[in-house]
């Protein structure tokens, strides 16, 4: 016969099927503390990756637009090397052009001819000068 409700006292099987639940129910509380503390730490994980990340594409940023910069800048050496030389060969021909009082075209062929006849094909070839460079070759 089952006692009354009224009775506080509980039979010894409605107790064990109470402390089971209550066992199980702390058992769940406690995977679901676990599952929420290990999502927190990949989370938390997942957010240091991609803060380093970020990171390393700021660095990379940053070296590769001072590649650049440095880049541009030689290019620009280069060209304001170039430049000199050209002023600089631009005034000796000048310079030769009007010492020898001769016309650019009369300098670039007594240029050219002085370059032939240095070469080992202007001394097989005896190449001669045009009249009136002719006197300036001996120079």
């Amino acid at each position: 016969r089952r006692p009354p409700r009224s009775t506080l006292m509980r039979s010894s099987a409605a107790s064990d099927v109470y402390k089971r639940q209550v066992t199980l129910t702390e058992e769940t509380k406690q995977q679901k503390t676990r599952a929420l503390t290990l999502q927190q730490k990949a989370n938390i994980t997942a957010t240091q990756r991609i803060e380093t990340a970020r990171e390393d594409a700021r660095i990379l940023v940053v070296n590769a637009q001072a590649a650049a910069v440095a880049f541009v800048q030689s290019k620009k050496a280069e060209r304001d090397a170039i430049l000199a030389r050209f002023d600089a060969e631009r005034e000796s021909y000048k310079a030769m052009k009007d010492d020898l009082g001769l016309s650019a075209q009369e300098l670039i062929t007594f240029i050219w001819l002085n370059s032939i006849k240095e070469s080992p094909a202007g001394q097989t070839l005896n190449v001669g000068y045009p009249e009136g460079l002719d006197n300036l070759s001996k120079k």
